[in-house]
């Protein structure tokens, strides 16, 4: 909660920080995403002892901004060493495998293929950055950033158009989906990204209930729900589903390590009974392998900082 360097949260805790006697800072995902998200967090811990009081100095001191757009950053040579030596004296990583039984957590790469006539929208519109449907409606991506999205929402079966209407493209997710739960032999849960997936969902499967629903969660770990379906940001912190099931799908995957991580911890924590099994739905040759490829390598720098920062075993 404290990754934004320049969020409110961030903000208020500095202007009282001084008064506060002692500060820690507990988190499961530390640098899920990248070591610059580290600042916010030092800052208040130590008021930018170790890693400065300017983010922006900060990062200079240890990034390279690769895109000269100020949006893809790459550490410098032995900048990740260096971070790790300047926190290490206030930091300690305690990790879950070291300290409690869990069942093992099995990951499980589904891949779907795009019809031809979706094959074909998906290359004009990553080539053109604009695509005509048949319906004569007009698609267009004006930057990368807007292309990334349409790419995954084609891979996903739909398209949004610029008035937010969704146009249906193809099912063969929802048909993986279908596969997974009748092959699961018990409850499922699934994780969105879009809402139009959502909506796809519920419209193919009526026995899918939304996590917002009331008193759903509890129905959940009772064993009363088979199919849960809910939002990253709205599922990923502070639910504890782990007595409901143990399979989960990720209908759509999200750029964001954090909300992925924090996802499998739902059901792969302490009070899991079973191996939990975690199934991507991935279109082939697609934005999503890539999109799996680029969060395989942030878990790999977390991974480093949490073994650098690994307590000794009594």
């Amino acid at each position: 909660m404290l990754k934004g360097h320049n969020s409110r949260r961030v903000k208020s805790i500095r202007k009282i920080r001084k008064a506060v006697e002692r500060f820690i800072c507990l988190s499961g995902t530390p640098s899920a995403n990248s070591l610059l998200g580290l600042w916010g967090q030092y800052i208040c811990c130590d008021q930018g002892e170790r890693l400065g009081t300017a983010y922006t100095r900060y990062r200079d001191r240890f990034w390279v901004d690769v895109s000269r757009m100020g949006w893809q950053w790459e550490l410098r040579p032995g900048a990740e060493k260096h971070i790790h030596e300047r926190i290490r004296d206030i930091t300690v990583s305690m990790l879950a495998e070291d300290y409690l039984e869990l069942p093992d957590l099995l990951s499980n790469d589904i891949r779907i293929y795009l019809p031809p006539n979706v094959r074909a929208i998906y290359e004009e519109i990553e080539k053109e950055f604009l695509i005509t449907l048949e319906k004569g409606t007009d698609i267009m991506a004006p930057n990368s950033a807007v292309l990334s999205g349409k790419l995954r929402q084609i891979s996903s079966g739909f398209l949004y158009d610029e008035e937010g209407e969704t146009h249906d493209l193809h099912t063969a997710k929802l048909d993986a989906l279908e596969e997974v739960i009748g092959e699961s032999g018990g409850p499922v849960l699934v994780f969105y990204e879009f809402k139009a997936d959502a909506a796809r969902i519920k419209s193919r499967f009526k026995k899918a209930v939304d996590v917002k629903a009331k008193g759903v969660i509890e129905a959940w770990n009772r064993g009363e729900v088979p199919l849960l379906i809910g939002h990253f940001a709205s599922m990923s912190h502070g639910l504890s589903l782990q007595h409901g099931g143990n399979v989960m799908v990720m209908y759509s995957i999200p750029w964001s390590n954090e909300l992925y991580l924090q996802a499998i911890g739902r059901l792969h924590r302490q009070g899991q009974k079973s191996t939990t099994t975690v199934h991507h739905l991935v279109a082939a040759d697609s934005i999503d392998e890539k999109v799996l490829r680029v969060l395989g390598e942030k878990e790999l720098t977390q991974n480093a900082l949490l073994h650098a920062m690994k307590a000794p075993q009594c």
